[in-house]
């Protein structure tokens, strides 16, 4: 019976430590020489609180990071409000196949390299792109509009990219749920 329990515990250690040393190797010690990094002042590479006081007093890095992190927010929101009512239909609404189908179609975007996928975007949004040029086709405007560069293009990129993490983990939730929930 201990050879047995032995060969289990071989078994499982064989399967954690690639994945021990994955996680270690390219998640922790990235993080870990960050927080290192970010306590050595920039010249002479001396130990030094400075670089956090530095940060907190001065105006242009606190509102860089509020920015962010409302930004952050929001994109989360709209994309919950988004992935969630995709979710639903793909595991409460739609019938089986129909179901794979649509899961297909969440994830077949992302097949795509992402450098592909950023083109694609700047095509559309730019001054002189398929957006503008339809909405000139259809007499909204008479001239070209630029929405690239600006928060509504980036909130739409990161909608875009962000979609699929939404979906797959509500998928997963709620096809494990009962429906009188």
């Amino acid at each position: 019976m201990k050879s047995h329990i032995s060969i289990i515990r071989i078994g499982l250690l064989s399967l954690l430590i690639p994945f021990v040393l994955w996680i270690g190797l390219l998640v922790v010690l990235p993080h870990i020489e960050l927080i290192r990094y970010s306590f050595l002042k920039h010249r002479t590479g001396t130990f030094t609180f400075s670089n956090y006081t530095h940060f907190f007093r001065d105006r242009l890095y606190i509102n860089t990071y509020i920015r962010s992190a409302i930004f952050s927010i929001i994109i989360t929101i709209i994309t919950f409000a988004f992935g969630f009512p995709l979710a639903f239909f793909i595991t409460k609404v739609a019938g089986k196949k129909s179901s794979a189908v649509l899961m297909l179609l969440v994830i077949l975007p992302f097949w795509i390299s992402e450098l592909i996928q950023a083109f694609s975007w700047m095509v559309m949004l730019r001054e002189t792109g398929i957006i503008s040029y339809f909405l000139q086709f259809i007499g909204i405007t008479h001239h070209n509009i630029e929405f690239l560069y600006n928060d509504a293009a980036i909130g739409v990129g990161l909608v875009y990219t962000s979609v699929l993490f939404m979906v797959v983990p509500i998928v997963s939730t709620l096809s494990t749920m009962d429906d009188s929930y």
